[in-house]
């Protein structure tokens, strides 16, 4: 509304009225922000041909995805996991490759080029896509599996497509909750 008032050199006001004289409906903020961001529309595309693919996802989101954020994260270490999210964004989702993003969070003593270079022959991510990693000091004690690669984090920006995982999260959380019995 505001940049319509801007616009047309009224006042916001005047642009309230018209809205509301003419019953016009204005966006949330979240929505405008959306639409603004996204010009040409989503940046994905739901493909409901693969519904294994969408099970494993929706599991793999609900162990180890992000729930808070504006963006679809999900992090892990293992890169079957990752290759299986991976999958499920480009094939379930529609998400294009170029739109991934990622970041490593990995121990002191790797070296860092070595890790990215793990990552990105696992994953087919460019070394651009990739934010800056986080580096941690390794603690002494024991470990049965020492994480020589760290973490990865997958990062599709786009809370739409994260309101949509979501959805489906609860669905079948509500499906699968009703049908245990014990």
């Amino acid at each position: 509304m505001a940049e319509i008032a801007q616009r047309e050199h009224v006042s916001l006001n005047t642009v309230a009225y018209w809205m509301k004289k003419y019953n016009i409906k204005s966006r949330t903020r979240s929505d405008a922000s959306y639409l603004k961001r996204h010009p040409n529309g989503d940046e994905f595309q739901v493909n409901n041909n693969y519904p294994e693919l969408l099970s494993m996802g929706i599991g793999l989101y609900l162990g180890e995805g992000t729930k808070s954020g504006h963006g679809v994260r999900f992090t892990n270490s293992d890169p079957k996991n990752i290759k299986i999210f991976l999958s499920f964004l480009y094939q379930v989702c529609g998400v294009q490759k170029e739109k991934i993003k990622a970041w490593i969070n990995y121990f002191d003593d790797s070296d860092y080029k070595s890790v990215l270079d793990f990552w990105m022959q696992k994953t087919g991510i460019r070394a651009k896509n990739f934010y800056k990693p986080f580096e941690r000091k390794r603690k002494l004690g024991t470990y049965k599996k020492r994480s020589i690669y760290g973490t990865i984090t997958i990062l599709f920006d786009n809370k739409k497509l994260k309101d949509q995982i979501e959805r489906w999260s609860e669905e079948m959380i509500t499906r699968y909750a009703d049908m245990a019995q014990w």
